[in-house]
């Protein structure tokens, strides 16, 4: 934290250095200057409001001036000024293979590529950091980056489930990502953090066609076996009845584009299931008494993981199934299961629910 305060006290500096030896090739050495300039004896009206601020004013200590620059900046302009500092953070990968102790690299692997990353959460994350300077400057060279990604992944054998943990080989020099076998795979953590909402988010920044196939065979053959996915290539009509889709956002972002109902059933179901019963298995039971100084509702899948989870799921998927939710919440029953189709732990996709699921009213 220390390094990246410095880091901006060295920039501010430079801009003041900058400013003032602009203001004095302006103005020639003198303290008269242009009716209307910036430029003034001693200061430079960056904001061109016609007075000096605390930033402005030379005479006011630097802490300050700091302060009270970003006092003025929006959310948005301080959070990409954060995200310019990883704009490069791929490089760092040659270096630490993300995967360098839960799948060590092998010598045929290193022959491929300089490194290696998981599609997620490594490439979308670089991706995020991309697409927040694209969007706020118009440097068309990190979206560039962005397509020499997508170009790669629209080759590669199974889409975006290409590689053993969607593991590839990766160049930070020009953005290609490549196969490193011919394994169709799975990984819970690449889109559970923030990795779907930058994909979400990129669908409406990038107005090419390779991305939403590939976005949407992801979302929607989350759970197909390699045979499935396969085929697809060639028909890219495979699991339609959502029977492959991980429930949540995934599949509710497939319903959203194509609204097919079999998406939306499985996506309204895992929304409300969890008042049902939890993700643990355990129904919301009521505290009050001498164990709560008020009554209130507690959840049984309470944690700080499942409030996180649960809090991106339920924000992307109100968004877009929201208006399919059932009037009245099911009734919740003690011990049932929570999400009973997680993709990828050996659960079912968006298969039909088991005997002891309770259908969700108005979603069939």
């Amino acid at each position: 934290m220390r390094s990246g305060r410095n880091r901006m006290i060295g920039r501010f500096c430079g801009l003041v250095v900058v400013s003032l030896c602009l203001q004095g090739l302006a103005t020639g050495g003198a303290s008269l200057v242009e009716p209307g300039s910036i430029y003034h004896n001693g200061w430079i009206d960056l904001n061109k409001n016609g007075k000096m601020d605390p930033y402005e004013n030379p005479k006011v200590e630097v802490e300050k001036r700091i302060a009270d620059l970003l006092a003025r900046m929006t959310t948005d302009e301080r959070t990409g000024d954060v995200m310019r500092e990883m704009l490069n953070a791929d490089f760092k990968t040659v270096e630490f293979d993300p995967m360098r102790l839960a799948q060590p690299v092998t010598e045929a692997e290193k022959k491929i590529a300089p490194t290696r990353v998981r599609l997620g959460p490594d490439w979308l994350a670089f991706v995020s950091n991309w697409m927040a300077e694209w969007e706020r400057t118009g440097d068309t060279r990190w979206r560039d980056k962005i397509l020499a990604g997508v170009e790669s992944l629209s080759k590669m054998p199974f889409g975006m489930r290409t590689g053993l943990n969607l593991v590839l080989g990766y160049d930070p020099a020009t953005g290609r990502l490549f196969p490193l076998g011919n394994e169709a795979g799975q990984y819970n953590l690449a889109t559970i953090m923030g990795g779907a909402e930058v994909a979400f988010e990129l669908g409406l920044m990038l107005d090419d066609v390779r991305w939403h196939k590939l976005w949407q065979q992801y979302c929607r053959l989350y759970n197909a076996p390699k045979e499935v996915l396969i085929r697809d290539m060639t028909t890219g009509t495979e699991g339609m009845d959502a029977s492959y889709a991980r429930d949540g956002r995934l599949a509710a972002y497939v319903y959203f584009k194509t609204q097919n109902p079999a998406f939306r059933q499985v996506a309204v179901n895992s929304l409300v299931r969890p008042r049902m019963g939890g993700r643990g298995g355990t129904a919301a039971r009521r505290v009050e008494g001498p164990e709560s100084l008020n009554p209130v509702d507690e959840s049984g899948m309470a944690g700080t993981n499942g409030a996180a989870q649960n809090g991106l799921e339920t924000i992307a998927m109100l968004g877009m199934v929201g208006d399919d939710l059932p009037a009245d919440m099911p009734p919740q029953t003690e011990g049932q299961g929570g999400r009973f189709n997680r993709g990828g732990r050996g659960a079912m996709g968006g298969k039909a629910p088991p005997s002891n699921e309770t259908a969700i009213p108005g979603s069939q």
